[in-house]
């Protein structure tokens, strides 16, 4: 069987001890940066997460959350992390609630790779070793080095 090279999880921004006062507030921080990053409009951002929370909660327990859409003007795919200086609630299956948001971004046009991406995010937040890293990095290139080692 042959072996398929999978290229590191590209994060585009990180976020540290953001100090929101609900998820709305996270997401707003956090379509801001990713419209830097992307050039897609902030509000363009913020619609589809909010849109997509208001179908289903994103937050998969554990205090992590993957808030994820597929946005209109994006030309790739986009992600963030950000950690939070004090968890909020989030509505997580197990009730607790979140301090770390791992946010997938994809254009409108390419759900293949909106759904491969999410894929590989589950498979490396299953771990829960991730986690502990993600929470425990000091700056940006260990949040990457966390979501990126394979």
């Amino acid at each position: 069987m042959t072996e398929i090279s999978v290229a590191p999880l590209h994060v585009d921004r990180v976020l540290l001890g953001l100090r929101p006062e609900g998820f709305h507030d996270a997401f707003e921080e956090i379509a801001k940066a990713l419209a830097e990053a992307s050039g897609a409009a902030p509000g363009s951002i913020l619609a589809a997460l909010r849109e997509r929370e208001r179908t289903h909660s994103t937050a998969w327990g554990g205090g992590i959350a993957v808030p994820h859409a597929r946005v209109l003007g994006l030309s790739r795919s986009v992600v963030a992390v950000a950690r939070l200086a004090s968890p909020i609630e989030y509505g997580a299956p197990d009730g607790c609630p979140v301090d770390v948001l791992v946010v997938l971004l994809s254009p409108t046009d390419e759900p293949a790779e909106h759904l491969r991406l999410l894929a590989r995010l589950a498979r490396r937040l299953r771990d829960s070793s991730v986690a502990a890293k993600l929470r425990a990095a000091g700056d940006d290139a260990a949040v990457r080095a966390a979501l990126d080692a394979e």
